[in-house]
């Protein structure tokens, strides 16, 4: 009956909170369709010859509208005429000529481009039989706004896309009935946005030590400290350090955190103490410095080393932080 997305964040402070909403939806909000007659295509036109003037009433705002239908002009090609004349002053509302089952008839079909009340509309003769000749004012699909609950609290829209939780939850309603909605946080993408962090800062210890003739010895110590300091969270979650420095995930161990202590991963992760901001933030520094801060004297400056860490360390380091660990609800 509905389909929804949250909006996502893995931190303690943004992104949609769990919870569960109960929505009854009793009508959709269709948008308003004028069905006109079915007329024989190639016979002369229904239409009298001349200007014809219609009115064309939006919102009770009135546009005037006319086409010339001259002597000889069949039925298609005075419903193709008012098509165009209504397509042109671009009001919102779509005509469209179109075959039905009758072989050789046609019909003119009107549809408000808007869903709900707001994109209803009348047509009526000025001057003239274009409306009537035609059957342009036969409403086929009347427009009314989408009714629902929410929780027992009753609501109506304009459209069939609602809005919950501070517009952090995204609904869109899809027909009649009821429906429980849940949201939850999505417990593989959030180990998988785990293992990806580590394979990333696995890539750059990687980086470093194969390129330990060029970068100073700090730059992977600092790394090394950056590790030993948060041990204890890494640890919960099943990280430990290998015998050369870079980090092992055991997933089951992740797997179970992740279900059962989700609040503490955030925490861990999000927030301006959380590994994913301090990560980033270490990134971007090594970034914007310039090489020569990390390059060991009196030795040749890797050209590999520059390159990277003006593109490669910023792109994969805050990209995966901020790609994927920031977003990890569905």
């Amino acid at each position: 009956m509905l389909t929804a997305t949250a909006v996502d964040a893995f931190s303690v402070d943004s992104g949609a909170a769990e919870a569960t909403y109960n929505i009854s939806v009793s009508q959709l909000s269709p948008s308003q369709e004028n069905t006109g007659l079915e007329l024989n295509a190639a016979a002369p036109s229904v239409v009298n010859p001349g200007i014809n003037t219609f009115n064309m009433n939006i919102n009770g705002q009135d546009h005037e509208l006319s086409i010339e239908v001259e002597e000889g002009d069949t039925n298609e090609v005075v419903l193709q005429k008012m098509a165009v004349a209504i397509n042109d002053v671009g009001l919102g509302v779509t005509g469209e000529v179109t075959a039905v089952s009758a072989e050789g008839t046609q019909q003119l079909v009107i549809t408000a481009d808007q869903t709900g009340t707001a994109g209803s509309f009348t047509l009526s003769d000025i001057s003239g039989n274009a409306v009537t000749g035609t059957g342009a004012d036969a409403v086929s699909t009347a427009a009314q706004d989408a009714a629902y609950t929410v929780d027992g609290t009753e609501y109506t829209s304009e459209t069939n896309t609602i809005y919950l939780d501070g517009g952090l939850v995204t609904v869109n309603l899809k027909g009649a009935g009821e429906s429980i909605l849940k949201v939850t946080p999505d417990q593989k993408e959030v180990e998988n946005a785990i293992t990806a962090f580590v394979s990333e800062v696995n890539s750059f210890i990687d980086f470093l030590e194969a390129n330990s003739d060029y970068i100073k010895d700090e730059v992977l110590s600092s790394m090394n400290s950056f590790i030993t300091d948060h041990k204890m969270e890494l640890e919960s979650l099943g990280i430990t350090p290998d015998e050369d420095g870079t980090l092992v995930i055991n997933t089951g161990q992740l797997a179970t955190a992740v279900s059962e202590n989700l609040s503490g991963i955030k925490k861990t992760f999000g927030g301006l103490d959380g590994l994913a901001v301090q990560t980033e933030n270490r990134a971007a520094r090594i970034a914007t410095d310039s090489p020569l801060n990390y390059a060991k004297e009196g030795e040749g400056m890797s050209m590999d080393f520059v390159d990277y860490l003006y593109g490669t360390s910023a792109t994969m380091l805050k990209g995966i932080i901020q790609g994927m660990l920031l977003n990890t609800f569905a």
